[in-house]
């Protein structure tokens, strides 16, 4: 399967392709790695810079403040400044994760919902990771099963 140049992964990783050339499958998701590392390493960049804001004593001072006028857990700011960091982010990198995997141009919808499971962080990543390990274990587990009744 051939597929058309021009990928930016979002990140201006080019590939060199000018516009009409074309690039094998292989290619193709060779340069999907390179994007889903280089989309974690964003997520973990952005999940500890945040950290260093919301760690601080400024921080738990104006979340105090805000519970007690609003009352507890009625606002979180986090995730609203999270994700609003992940759509800057998306936006002016054009990195839309969506549109690369259905090999299309990047639009506004697909980058929103790129940028919400970049807000998620590396909490997602880990999580992928760690259901990943279970499905192998369990893999494992039935492989063993069925070569002791074999």
């Amino acid at each position: 399967m051939l597929l058309k140049g021009k990928f930016t992964l979002g990140l201006r990783l080019q590939t060199g392709l000018k516009e009409n050339e074309m690039i094998d499958e292989a290619t193709f998701w060779e340069q999907l790695f390179v994007f889903i590392v280089a989309f974690s390493i964003i997520a973990l960049i952005m999940e500890r810079a945040l950290y260093q804001i919301f760690d601080t004593k400024i921080w738990a001072l104006l979340e105090n403040g805000i519970d007690k006028q609003m009352g507890n857990d009625f606002l979180d700011l986090k995730p609203i400044i999270s994700i609003t960091i992940a759509i800057l982010i998306t936006f002016n990198f054009k990195l839309d994760m969506i549109a690369f995997i259905l090999k299309k141009d990047p639009e506004n919808f697909s980058m929103v919902l790129t940028a919400l499971f970049l807000s998620g962080g590396t909490t997602g990543i880990y999580k992928f990771l760690k259901n990943l390990r279970k499905l192998r274990q369990a893999t494992l587990e039935t492989k063993i099963a069925v070569k002791k009744k074999g």
